[in-house]
């Protein structure tokens, strides 16, 4: 089933909206994924990190801290290099 970035936005916002934070549950899942879909789960997760840390990411009180985290690895972020093997 092939589903668009759109609805896919929508199922993790209604998930992690009822659950508050990442859950170990969560993460659980993931380690059970094939290696090559972890790997594209962590470009994933650099591209989120590296938009939060741009100079004009809006943000308030609610994702300060994310956004803090994100600047102080900004340059990690740039470099980082995950292959396709």
């Amino acid at each position: 089933m092939n589903r668009d970035p759109k609805q896919v936005s929508e199922i993790l916002e209604d998930y992690f909206n009822q659950c508050g934070n990442v859950e170990d549950a969560l993460v659980h899942e993931i380690e059970q994924w094939h290696p090559t879909l972890q790997q594209n789960f962590t470009r994933f997760c650099i591209q989120w990190l590296k938009r939060l840390a741009e100079d004009g990411f809006s943000f308030d009180d609610r994702n300060k801290a994310s956004v803090e985290f994100a600047r102080s690895i900004k340059d990690k972020l740039e470099r980082a290099y995950l292959p396709y093997i």
